[in-house]
Order: C-alpha cells, then sequence, then structure tokens
C-alpha cells in the first residue's frame, strides 16, 4: 500500500476476521448456554432464558461474557432465585467462581461455566437488555464500518484496562453509542452524502480525534436519537459538579439514563485516544511486521495463543 490510511483500512478488516468467532467457539458458547438454561428451567420451568450484550449482537471477544436475563419465572424475590441458581450449578457441578452481588441497582449472579470456562452474568427481569441487543443489531445493519470499529476499539480498550464500567471505563454499550453517534454525525454525511467507508479515516483521522480532543466533554455529550445529535449536559440534568470531565452518553433506551456516568477514568481513555491518534495519524505504510495496527494494539497472550 502506498496510502497508510488505505493500508490500515485493510488490516482493520483482517483483524475483525482473525477474532472473529470459528465456527467450534460459536458451538461451545451455544453448548454452555444450553447447560445453564437446562439448570435454570429446572427450577421455573416456564420461564424464558433471553441472550443479550456482545453474544446476542455478535460482537463478542474470544474473552466476553455471556450476559442472560430470566423472564417470567414468577420468581419475587431475586436475591433468593439468585441463591436457588447457585446451589443448582453447585449440585450439577455446572460453575465455579460463583458469585451473587445483591447489593447492585440490577442483582446478577456471575459463575464461570466449568465445561468451557466461559463467564456468565445472569439477572431477572431485565427487559432493557433484550431491547438494547436488538437497537444494536439494527445499527450494525445501518451502518457497516459499525462493526469493525466496535472490534478493534473493545480489545483497544480491554488491553489498557479500561473496559469495565465497574472500574470507572467506557462498557461496550457506551462505546457503541458513541460509535453509532459518531458515524451519524460523520462529516462526509453532511448534504446527503454517503458515510465515508475508509475505516482508517473513520477511526483515526475522526474517532480517536473527537473523543480524545475536540469534543467539549464539560458541556457537551452525545446521543444517537433522531439521527444523531450532541446536547448540553446542563439541560439534560447530566452535569455531575463533583467531576465535570465526565463524558455524559444518552441512553437510547432510556434517555433519561446518562450511560457514561459511571465511567469515571474518561481523562485516562481521553489520553489513550489522543496518543493512538498520534501514533497512527504520523505513521508510513508497511510499518514492518506489526503492521500499522499493531502500534495501538499488541499481541498479548490471548491473541498470540489465537494465531
Amino acid at each position: 500500500f502506498r496510502s497508510p490510511v488505505l493500508q490500515l483500512h485493510q488490516e482493520i478488516l483482517d483483524f475483525c476476521t482473525f477474532i472473529s468467532p470459528t465456527v467450534e467457539e460459536e458451538a461451545e458458547r451455544a453448548a454452555a448456554i444450553n447447560r445453564i438454561s437446562n439448570a435454570i428451567k429446572s427450577l421455573w420451568s416456564h420461564c424464558k432464558i433471553e441472550i443479550f450484550g456482545s453474544y446476542a449482537t455478535g460482537l463478542y471477544l474470544p474473552t466476553s461474557d455471556i450476559d442472560a436475563v430470566i423472564l417470567d419465572s414468577g420468581c419475587d424475590r431475586i436475591v433468593s432465585g439468585l441463591r436457588a441458581i447457585s446451589i443448582e450449578l453447585r449440585k450439577r457441578k455446572l460453575a465455579r467462581k460463583i458469585t451473587i452481588i445483591s447489593k447492585a441497582r440490577v442483582p446478577i449472579i456471575k459463575f464461570v461455566e466449568s465445561t468451557s470456562g466461559i463467564s456468565f452474568d445472569i439477572s431477572f427481569d431485565l427487559r432493557n437488555g433484550p431491547e438494547a441487543a436488538k437497537f444494536i443489531q439494527r445499527a450494525i445493519g445501518t451502518l457497516p464500518p459499525l462493526r469493525p470499529l466496535c472490534m478493534v476499539l473493545k480489545i483497544f480498550l480491554q488491553q489498557r484496562e479500561l473496559n469495565e464500567v465497574y472500574c470507572g471505563g467506557i462498557g461496550s454499550y457506551g462505546l457503541l453509542i458513541m460509535l453509532i453517534t459518531h458515524l451519524q454525525m460523520h462529516p462526509s454525511r453532511h448534504h446527503g452524502g454517503n458515510l465515508e467507508t475508509n475505516l482508517g479515516v473513520l477511526l483515526v483521522l475522526d474517532f480517536f480525534d473527537l473523543f480524545g480532543r475536540s469534543l467539549n466533554i464539560r458541556e457537551v455529550g452525545v446521543s444517537c436519537a433522531d439521527g444523531g445529535r450532541f446536547f448540553s449536559k446542563v439541560s439534560k440534568g447530566f452535569v455531575d459538579y463533583k467531576r465535570p470531565f465526565l463524558l455524559a452518553v444518552e441512553d437510547p433506551q432510556a434517555p433519561e439514563n446518562d450511560i457514561g456516568k459511571n465511567s469515571f477514568q474518561i481523562p485516562k481513555i481521553r489520553a489513550a485516544f489522543v496518543l493512538a491518534h498520534r501514533l497512527l495519524a504520523t505513521t508510513t505504510a508497511n510499518t514492518g511486521n506489526t503492521g500499522i495496527l499493531g502500534r495501538i494494539i499488541r499481541g498479548d497472550s490471548i491473541l498470540t495463543n489465537r494465531k
């Protein structure tokens, strides 16, 4: 490639193919879901178990958890229900590292499925999770660059331990809303134009620059509603005066909810975006064995073992 952005575009596509699940991995996850579902249905035979999150949208990484919700169980004491699941999983020797988080806004049970080693997060009656997954699936269909950009950025944040909301990072859902808004409002779409298709341009020159440097996050938040827009944090009531540096991200499923309100590591995340922009924007084509993308995505043990 003579052009670095063209080379980066192809590297992003190749990388997404590389980390996408194989047939064997898909079968392993499906089998794990089936085993856990059978255990839960032995407790509430008429309940429905819906999978949401990255598994439902097809945006999961090799290390991603499986998020599930139990609907129509008739269980009105959620914590007691989670304890019943824990007992059943132990009895069947289906899980290890079982933890019940009962004090959270949405109580969940976390565990690692014994056979596959895949982590699960299970809750009760959380209907907005499956609805959010359907919303993301529709967005992937209308915005083709969304999937490859999301996969690269998820690895980027994961390798810097900035991908967990409970640790102050940006979760997958918040990242997706940021990306959707970015693609909806991209300058190439002004005046009825078509969205830029070069993934290198969309990632390097635009996303990293917008969320790392250009956006005034102390005053402005982002929303993917109505084709994408910015809004005043004050007028929306999304200002945290103790932490004015937070990035406000409106939840399309519940507009009164600020997805970014717990991402207190946003200054560190923005600094990582700025550095990534600098590393990629100043590169030349053909940078040895690591390529251009290797400047921001390192060959860690997970990726190396996958190779």
